[in-house]
């Protein structure tokens, strides 16, 4: 497509392709400001949701290693006296 004058692109948000073929048009990610605005309004709840889902997972982890820990601890003490 460049070698006609003109590039490609997947628009981030919609999906939609794009061919720019006007070497002032400046779009690359999205097809439109609307698209762009959607997106970026869209992800930051994204990303806070995923922020959060990544903290649950995090205590979840870490909850489930020391429970490991402790039994393994327990195991091994109960070897010892044994």
């Amino acid at each position: 497509m460049e070698e006609l004058g003109g590039r490609f692109f997947v628009c981030r948000n919609c999906g939609k392709p794009v061919v720019v073929t006007d070497s002032k048009d400046k779009r690359f990610v999205f097809c439109s400001k609307e698209c762009e605005r959607i997106y970026w309004k869209r992800s930051e709840g994204t990303r806070k949701k995923k922020r959060e889902k990544a903290r649950e997972v995090y205590v979840e982890l870490e909850k489930n290693v020391t429970e490991a820990v402790n039994k393994a601890s327990e195991r091994l003490e109960a070897i010892r006296t044994e």
